[in-house]
């Protein structure tokens, strides 16, 4: 498996898991769970774009 394949795949968990966390911490009122929730989705969002542009570049 090609490392940008392998980083758009992390980035995709990391997008589901950071959602997840953020609807989780908004339910039960934890601002903590709901701010790493979202910083975790952000970074899945800029790992899988770093994917994807490392597989247009070949790598």
């Amino acid at each position: 498996m090609k490392a940008s394949t392998k980083r758009v795949a992390r980035g995709m968990f990391h997008e589901v898991s950071g959602k997840a966390k953020g609807m989780i911490g908004s339910l039960i009122s934890n601002r903590m769970l709901s701010i790493k929730g979202k910083m975790e989705l952000i970074s899945g969002k800029m790992q899988r774009k770093v994917g994807k542009v490392q597989s247009v570049c070949g790598f």
